[in-house]
């Protein structure tokens, strides 16, 4: 295995696999997600070094089967590797997208380019690249660096060029005919309802958001142009555990082709420093609900409030100033009431200080 070579993972457009495609773009980068297959679609060159490819980067390319043809969809970086029986399986930490061109026209050379390139470069790999058949091996090492550039954005905000991305892609998938009337979603972020309130982030594949809080939780929902004209409203529901994290606003019908649906949760008061989750629930395309994980997973963690830190602070200083009176001023003392006082403050410093301890780890994970 060289240096220069990454991992190309080729998921075709079939049941149920075609549907992994919605999860992989609805996810923020830096989120986690998995494939696996049977050790028969997995190259020897993976199977004779899986323990070594950890920290490797690679690329999703998704395979119209009945058109046999290549869409590149998005890189990452995997992150575990592991043979179970003969099963692969390969988690791996979502990356950018792949930068189609926001013309429409020249987004379709882009990817009649590729497509030429890619088989021309593993042609000696592949076996049965034909339309309706399948095709091996569908995890492979290779050397091909595609190359896929956007020069006609229509902002220059890092944001916004994120949704154009998201965007571009979708609507290719137009073209492949197992993806006809499949809605798809993507995870925008959360915002918090009032303007002094905690500012929420993604960072390590979890959702930050700060304890005692609302938000806004923003989700885009697109129905590519393809099959019906007419799109079929659409009900997507957030669900979490209500112990550490209340829906207030559960559920938003989307009732076209494309919206921005907003939820709203709160994070409890006490709930800092503690994991949690919101599952998003939607169907990608109804009459096939039965090869389709419903739920996008959205792992959060929760950092605690600045003004319990604060607190705990002041307060350790009052016990320990209190501790140090009494002790170095006796005459203040009033026999066994100046003793107890002295204990209780020595008491009140070491709780203080194991609960404050607690809060500065906290700080330090979120940062």
């Amino acid at each position: 295995m060289r240096d220069d070579q990454s991992i190309i993972i080729i998921p075709n457009a079939i049941n149920p696999y075609g549907y992994e495609l919605t999860k992989i773009m609805a996810y923020p980068k830096g989120f986690r997600y998995r494939f696996r297959f049977d050790e028969e679609w997995v190259h020897d060159e993976i199977k004779n070094n899986i323990s070594i490819l950890i920290g490797k980067k690679g690329l999703i390319v998704f395979r119209d089967k009945a058109e046999a043809k290549f869409y590149p969809i998005r890189y990452f970086t995997l992150s575990l590797a592991r043979r179970i029986g003969i099963i692969y399986y390969f988690e791996y930490e979502l990356g950018e997208f792949v930068d189609f061109s926001s013309d429409e026209n020249w987004r379709s050379t882009q990817l009649t380019n590729f497509n030429k390139e890619f088989a021309e470069f593993h042609g000696s790999k592949f076996i049965s690249n034909e339309p309706g058949k399948d095709m091996k091996p569908l995890v492979l090492l290779s050397g091909f660096k595609p190359e896929i550039v956007n020069q006609h954005y229509g902002t220059n905000d890092p944001m916004d060029r994120e949704y154009e991305q998201w965007g571009n892609i979708v609507t290719l998938t137009r073209n492949i005919k197992f993806y006809e009337g499949v809605e798809f979603i993507k995870l925008i972020g959360a915002e918090p309802m009032k303007l002094d309130s905690g500012e929420s982030y993604f960072k390590n594949g979890y959702l930050y958001v700060k304890a005692g809080d609302d938000y806004k939780l923003m989700v885009l929902q697109h129905v590519p142009k393809g099959g019906q004209e007419k799109s079929e409203p659409r009900d997507i529901e957030v669900k979490s555990d209500n112990k550490y994290i209340e829906i207030l606003r559960n559920k938003a019908r989307a009732v076209g082709k494309y919206d921005v649906l907003t939820f709203i949760f709160r994070v409890r008061t006490k709930s800092g420093g503690h994991d949690s989750f919101i599952d998003i629930i939607h169907t990608p395309k109804t009459e096939n609900q039965q090869y389709i994980e419903p739920k996008l997973y959205i792992p959060i963690r929760i950092n605690r409030q600045l003004k319990k830190l604060i607190i705990k602070s002041a307060l350790c200083g009052i016990f320990t100033f209190a501790y140090f009176f009494i002790h170095f001023h006796p005459q203040t003392s009033l026999g066994f009431l100046g003793t107890f006082l002295k204990d209780l403050s020595l008491i009140g410093i070491t709780v203080i200080i194991i609960e404050l301890l607690k809060e500065i780890k906290v700080f330090l994970r979120q940062d």
